[in-house]
């Protein structure tokens, strides 16, 4: 009589049914009978084999008879469970929490039956359902009362309780702990239940009679190996959906606990993938001290430090370093990475070759000097440009505009020191990003501006480029600029963050390549992406402009009301400070100046808030480039528009 026609939900009782199939060579679940169970029960002679295996009691503890009564354990043990075999029922008024199946008669009974046949009282033997039989089950009167369960008493099939006998027989350690395999693929959670098996029948054919039969203990990168040999076995396929849940468990004291260690679908094909391709280079891996890092950066997605070559470690293949980039959606950077190897080898000198020769180069300050260098003078030969250096970036939407390429670094080396290069990517259509189109937006002010010519030599010089002021065409091009963006794309806190523009500006003005570059259109208003403190802060330089404007109506405008757009270009805007010292001496006798004609009509403007920076810093420098701006502002506003209202705000 067929006992289930499925497996249960229970992952204890499906491992022992899955090696009972194993034993038995039984094709499907339903095969599994009472018959088969006793046949197989007195064919390993399951009371001797289990009174030597470590496996036994790490299951289900030395409490129960087989282990704690030396003169009828055996004998109880036996009878036991042949009652429970032969007195099977599918019927009756109880339901097992465990399986669903419906009895009548107990464990408890049976047990207390099985007593009296041998002539034991059996109010001198706990019968009741504990860890001893079950693991992790707790019963009223058990030494498990510390757990949960041991407030109720629980209602389990007596047939459970004889099939799940068979779970030693296939349990191996994992992580110290009893494992339990369960996957949505069965047949693939059955391979592994017959790995496990021939795994512990080899230790008992290989261990004397005398001696006790000790556990098999795996880490997660070993056990993982023989999960991927088991797979390859059964499928030879990439398409399966394989999940599998490690449970892990400890049977013994009154720490008794359970965890699961998840390998979703995902994490298993990728493994799998790496397997199929590079199955020795992978073992040989997992099987190192890096073994566990491997799998956590293959489930995160992350870039796995172990690929790289060390001092006495020559780094992954390229094969398996390219797979492992691609399993982590990282491939498009590899093309890359080969090309400008390409070109660090054709370009270095003979004073860059001790710095290259190390394995850990791409740490060394220098290496950024020379990666930079390198890519010029790729520039200047027609083999690189803008767009390409777009896709190299660490962050192409970082605002202020960030020029680091530090995350490339070791995949560059990694196929410079394999001597692997690769042709130049062709990218179609241009890839857009934040970084980009700011350069494009500076582009077009710079190839619009009368000096144009001076600024590009300054950009071009190598020593002294990081001088290159930007604000000149950004005040000459005010009108079409908004300062809320301006402050955006350049300024972190209140200070200028101008390195990375002015890099990729540079590179930029530096090719001989024509390049056809993705239209000014932002996804997203930069101005958007300030703090209301910051917006508060930036308005008070539009503020005191307007309360400039005002000022300067009065005092010079005919009848105090038309705005002297000349007088204000030539003797404001043109002979603007250009220094610091200038500037605070300029704006303390132009406040004073305010004070005497508009004081009783508008609030003169803070001095001290205008020359400190978001963060309370004194920063004349800042204050002088956001005066001008917004004055040259207002002036190209009130160009279109003379008439000025007397109130300023």
């Amino acid at each position: 009589m067929a006992i289930f026609s499925e497996y249960s939900g229970n992952t204890m009782l499906n491992n022992a049914l899955q090696c009972i199939q194993v034993m038995a060579s039984l094709e499907h679940v339903s095969q599994v009978t009472p018959e088969i169970l006793l046949k197989s029960f007195n064919k390993y002679n399951l009371p001797k084999l289990y009174q030597r295996m470590k496996n036994y009691t790490m299951i289900f503890t030395r409490n129960g008879p087989l282990l704690n009564d030396t003169k009828f354990g055996e004998k109880i043990y036996r009878q036991l469970f042949e009652k429970i075999l032969n007195s099977y029922e599918d019927e009756g008024d109880k339901q097992c929490e465990i399986s669903g199946l419906r009895f009548n008669l107990t464990f408890s009974e049976m047990y207390t039956e099985t007593l009296l046949e041998i002539g034991i009282d059996p109010k001198s033997r706990d019968t009741s359902i504990n860890r001893g039989w079950w693991p992790l089950i707790g019963a009223l009167g058990s030494d498990a009362q510390a757990l949960p369960g041991a407030k109720f008493a629980v209602q389990i099939h007596p047939i459970c309780l004889a099939i799940i006998q068979f779970l030693p027989l296939a349990a191996v350690l994992y992580r110290s702990r009893v494992l339990l395999i369960e996957s949505v693929n069965f047949a693939y959670a059955k391979s592994l239940v017959r790995t496990n098996y021939r795994l512990i029948q080899d230790m008992i054919a290989t261990t004397s009679l005398q001696e006790n039969v000790e556990n098999k203990k795996y880490s997660k990168p070993e056990y993982l190996v023989l999960a991927l040999d088991a797979y390859h076995r059964l499928t030879k396929r990439h398409n399966d959906y394989t999940n599998l849940n490690f449970w892990m468990f400890s049977n013994s004291g009154t720490g008794a606990a359970c965890d699961i260690d998840r390998i979703p679908n995902t994490l298993f094909q990728k493994m799998y993938m790496l397997y199929s391709r590079h199955p020795k280079e992978l073992k040989d891996i997992l099987a190192s001290k890096s073994g566990f890092a491997l799998i956590d950066c293959l489930d995160a997605n992350e870039d796995f430090w172990g690929l790289y070559p060390a001092k006495k470690w020559e780094g992954a293949s390229v094969g398996f370093f390219e797979d492992f980039h691609k399993l982590i959606d990282n491939d498009g950077l590899l093309k890359l990475s080969g090309y400008i190897a390409g070109l660090m080898d054709k370009y270095q000198t003979l004073r860059d070759e001790k710095l290259l020769k190390k394995t850990d180069a791409f740490k060394n300050p220098e290496y950024r000097d020379l990666f930079f260098a390198v890519l010029m003078k790729a520039v200047q030969a027609g083999e690189w440009n803008l767009l390409l250096h777009n896709q190299i970036l660490d962050d192409a939407e970082a605002m202020p505009v960030k020029s680091g390429t530090f995350n490339i670094f070791k995949m560059v080396h990694f196929y410079f020191q394999k001597q692997k290069f690769k042709t130049r990517p062709h990218i179609v259509p241009p890839p857009s990003s934040t970084v980009l189109q700011v350069c494009r937006f500076f582009i077009d002010c710079i190839e619009n501006d009368a000096l144009k010519g001076k600024f590009v030599k300054n950009l071009m010089d190598p020593n002294n480029f990081l001088r290159t002021n930007l604000n000149g065409f950004i005040i000459r091009a005010a009108e079409s600029m908004d300062f809320n963006e301006i402050y955006a794309m350049l300024y972190e806190e209140g200070r200028r963050v101008h390195y990375g523009i002015l890099t990729l500006l540079r590179l930029y003005f530096s090719s001989q390549e024509q390049i056809d570059l993705p239209p000014f259109e932002l996804k997203r208003s930069l101005a958007e992406t300030l703090s209301l403190p910051q917006k508060n802060f930036l308005e008070k330089y539009q503020t005191f402009a307007k309360r400039y404007g005002h000022y300067y109506t009065i005092r010079y405008g005919r009848d105090a009301i038309t705005f002297p757009i000349s007088k204000f270009q030539n003797h404001v805007l043109h002979k603007f400070p250009k220094d610091n010292s200038a500037f605070h001496y300029w704006i303390k006798d132009i406040r004073a100046n305010m004070k005497q004609i508009v004081q009783e009509e508008a609030e003169v403007f803070d001095l001290d808030e205008l020359l400190h920076d978001e963060n309370g810093e004194y920063n004349l420098s800042f204050a002088r480039f956001a005066t001008e701006f917004s004055l040259n502002k207002l002036a190209s506003e009130w160009q279109n528009e003379p008439q000025l209202e007397r109130n300023p705000a």
